[in-house]
């Protein structure tokens, strides 16, 4: 006689007050279905299918998001985590035309595949100035030319995933220079014009 199935866990319910943000922990358990967020009665945030939360929880430990395609809910489950920390979102998009051109058996290519690199700055509540997308400008352009920048975010590829690595490294340590972002004066996306191709 086989044991009847164990009941399905609930998640838990957190209620913030309005003023409250999720802490980066609560952010977690709700992308993966183990807390649910409510403020004025209606639930906030979401969560990921069970295929996505190994992707997730791999890029809270890594500190970036690392993806062959573009999926919309796992890149904004990832931007709502860094936004609780307040910290830059970085996410490394895997090319698909490019891996599709390395041979099968190169592993030092699947190991080193070709990305585009994306950081977002509105996370931390800061915009770059003029002077910070000068310099990443100066930063980016001795590697690569299709870059696009914005005070909110930076865009560029295609590089190596590890050059990208390294890069990322540089613009994040010039982003902390206090002259190069800003506090955020919070203009909506529409009214976004300062971008550099």
């Amino acid at each position: 006689m086989s044991s009847p199935p164990l009941p399905k866990a609930h998640p838990s319910v957190l209620t913030l007050a309005p003023d409250d943000e999720p802490s980066p922990q609560q952010v977690v358990q709700a992308v993966t279905g183990q807390l649910r967020i409510l403020r004025d009665g209606h639930r906030i945030g979401f969560s990921l299918s069970p295929k996505h939360r190994p992707l997730f929880l791999g890029a809270v430990q890594q500190g970036y998001l690392l993806q062959p395609v573009a999926h919309a809910w796992l890149v904004d489950a990832f931007l709502w985590r860094c936004e609780a920390r307040g910290i830059p979102c970085v996410r490394f998009q895997i090319e698909r035309d490019c891996l599709e051109m390395l041979p099968t058996e190169d592993d030092a290519a699947a190991e080193d595949p070709w990305v585009r690199v994306h950081i977002y700055m509105e996370t931390t509540g800061r915009i770059f100035t003029k002077a910070g997308l000068l310099a990443a400008a100066g930063i980016l352009f001795d590697y690569v030319w299709d870059v696009t920048l914005t005070p909110w975010d930076i865009s560029a590829g295609t590089l190596t995933f590890r050059t990208a690595q390294r890069l990322v490294e540089k613009l994040l340590e010039m982003s902390r220079i206090p002259e190069m972002t800003t506090a955020d004066d919070e203009s909506p996306p529409s009214e976004r014009g300062d971008t550099v191709h």
